[in-house]
């Protein structure tokens, strides 16, 4: 649903461990024909604030292609792909992952500790802001890497704890228009920072908040009618 009037041919075949096995007969087996052209069923501007896309970007005709053939070994993709699905390597993973989880479970406990101790006046301010920053950011970035990860929607409202706004956009906007288009015209992510990098040092916290505000309170409407 996040890719609806979009080309989804990079996500389906970067995001899944096994597309051509798991996705695309799935695909084939609720494909819809339809007699319309392209154009008339891709979103130009890929359902997104115009804003954010260079004035003459058309996703139907510009956006980025690859090789994503199953068959071809010379591929680094299927180089990798066939080596994360051997036996082994996969328990390794699901291990790593239990660490991690276990690892973000402990910084949420002493977030809420610390917390807890400030409130009652039992820490200074002074140890306890930094303390506080850093667990944020570490939690933070749990958050992305479960948008990352997939699953239960859950853990990626995670990645909202620090600076960044709503793990919706989080799944839209930086897995699937930044990752997806990294570096190309539709990168999401280099049109936004790299404007509120034009933004006076002194001024670009407050300019985020307001954005992150508007974002919250207008943004999220208008996108979700949209989609």
């Amino acid at each position: 649903l996040f890719v609806h009037g979009r080309d989804a041919t990079i996500a389906v075949n970067t995001a899944h461990k096994d597309p051509h096995k798991t996705v695309y007969p799935m695909l084939k087996k609720y494909k819809i024909e339809s007699t319309k052209k392209n154009d008339e069923v891709m979103k130009d501007k890929l359902g997104i604030p115009n804003f954010l896309l260079p004035p003459q970007y058309n996703a139907i005709t510009d956006g980025p292609t690859y090789n994503f053939d199953p068959k071809d070994e010379s591929l680094l993709l299927n180089k990798v792909r066939k080596r994360i699905m051997e036996k082994e390597v996969q328990q390794k993973i699901k291990q790593i992952d239990k660490a991690f989880d276990s690892v973000v479970i402990a910084l949420l406990v002493a977030y809420f500790a610390l917390q807890y101790l400030w409130l009652r006046g039992f820490a200074p301010s002074l140890l306890v802001v930094p303390i506080l920053a850093l667990l944020r950011t570490g939690i933070a970035g749990g958050g992305h890497y479960y948008i990352h990860r997939g699953g239960s929607l859950l853990p990626h409202a995670l990645f909202d704890i620090n600076y960044v706004g709503t793990g919706f956009t989080g799944l839209d906007g930086h897995v699937l228009l930044h990752h997806v288009y990294t570096q190309k015209d539709a990168d999401v992510k280099r049109g936004f920072f790299g404007g509120m990098m034009g933004v006076p040092r002194l001024f670009r916290i407050p300019a985020h908040t307001l954005h992150k505000l508007g974002h919250m309170t207008t943004g999220m409407l208008i996108r979700g009618y949209d989609f």
